[in-house]
């Protein structure tokens, strides 16, 4: 079972106002790109207890991102052999430099570390309360319809674990059928991706019939927002670690 879609619970992080948790993320994304190896380190530690919090899988979300990990192996390889600096390891003419694997290395925490609060940002909130929060938030933007806007989001949200889930039962029926005899990955992707896009598409021709029979549309009662006491207090840590983030930086 994917880690990419809500879980229930009424944990801290679930009762948090959502339009918090949109903030959370964007402030958290925008700091992290320019804080130190020591902020990282202190925000990395907020992340973890916030996956824990919310009782998230560590072996899943591997699982779930391995393929992103692959990516983060190019990414480090290209900046270590981009940056000129004296080297630490050769390959015949290839020379990755010190430098360059300390940027990269950096560079792949920071992708993570918004990654992994992208997930804890779905894991606690419902679908219909990240198209609430977008609403309200675009709603003062001129010419932009924020209603479907907000439902293209939450349409998107409630499909990430949808597809992660079809992946996982068309490799394992492919897996039954012999696939792991095929050592070539270019190969096993061209069996895999015809598919998965068919019960892709399969899948959402059926939720366009659900919503046309429910005569759904953008324009419908919304789910109410309203804040806390504990939002409050959210607010001001969260200003606070800003605060300290940027000045350890």
């Amino acid at each position: 079972m994917s880690q990419l879609g809500y879980r229930h619970g009424n944990t801290i992080v679930h009762r948090f106002d959502v339009r918090l948790k949109i903030l959370y993320l964007a402030v958290f994304s925008l700091i992290s790109v320019h804080i130190s190896w020591i902020g990282l380190l202190v925000l990395t530690m907020v992340i973890v207890a916030a996956v824990s919090v919310v009782r998230l899988s560590i072996v899943s979300l591997f699982r779930d991102f391995r393929y992103l990990g692959v990516l983060m192996i190019f990414v480090l390889a290209a900046r270590s052999l981009s940056i000129p600096d004296h080297a630490f390891w050769r390959i015949d003419r290839l020379v990755f430099s010190h430098s360059g694997f300390m940027d990269g290395t950096i560079y792949c925490w920071r992708l993570t570390l918004i990654t992994l609060m992208g997930v804890v940002m779905l894991a606690s909130t419902r679908s219909s309360e990240i198209r609430a929060g977008i609403q309200w938030m675009l709603k003062p933007v001129p010419f932009i319809p924020e209603k479907k806007v907000g439902m293209m989001m939450g349409l998107i949200v409630r499909f990430i674990p949808v597809i992660l889930n079809q992946v996982m039962e068309t490799g394992q029926a492919l897996r039954a059928r012999g696939i792991e005899g095929r050592r070539n990955p270019f190969h096993r992707m061209a069996i895999l991706g015809p598919p998965l896009l068919r019960r892709t598409f399969l899948q959402a021709d059926r939720l366009v019939l659900a919503m046309e029979a429910r005569c759904y549309t953008e324009h419908r009662t919304e789910r109410p927002l309203s804040t806390t006491r504990l939002d409050w207090i959210g607010l001001v840590g969260l200003l606070g670690l800003s605060g300290m983030l940027l000045f350890v930086a």
